[in-house]
């Protein structure tokens, strides 16, 4: 019988496309749990409307993130709630690198809404198999 360990984070790298050279980000995330997004939505209730489903995932995600490699200039920028609440809504919306996809010869477009950060981190961090290891 192969038993595996639950490990309480998991380390990921991206390589994210700008209009310079593309930046490489390793983020050591926690798991999100699916019914750890209904606390999210009830947590951003503010009584005059329903949270966007957006909003949510970006705060699970956001929370997810336990340290990353980013730098300004040769300074390493600690991963702390202001930093995240400065650079992360960038961050979010670039695009990551993904691999071409070729059928009968002929390239298929990538969809552009399924290589945004912060929805391939939003897969990485809700999968289980990503913190189970051997």
């Amino acid at each position: 019988m192969d038993i595996k360990r639950l490990q309480p984070e998991a380390e990921v790298t991206y390589e994210l496309e700008t209009t310079g050279e593309p930046i490489s980000i390793t983020f050591k995330v926690g798991f999100i749990a699916l019914d750890a997004v209904q606390d999210y939505i009830n947590e951003s209730r503010d009584g005059t409307r329903p949270p966007r489903i957006s909003d949510v995932i970006r705060r699970a995600v956001s929370d997810a993130i336990h340290a990353w490699d980013l730098m300004e200039g040769d300074v390493a920028l600690p991963c702390t709630r202001e930093n995240k609440d400065k650079y992360l809504p960038l961050l979010f919306g670039l695009k990551t690198k993904q691999p071409e996809v070729v059928v009968e010869g002929e390239a298929i477009p990538a969809d552009p809404v399924a290589s945004v950060l912060v929805r391939v981190l939003a897969e990485f961090a809700g999968n289980p198999e990503n913190f189970l290891k051997n």
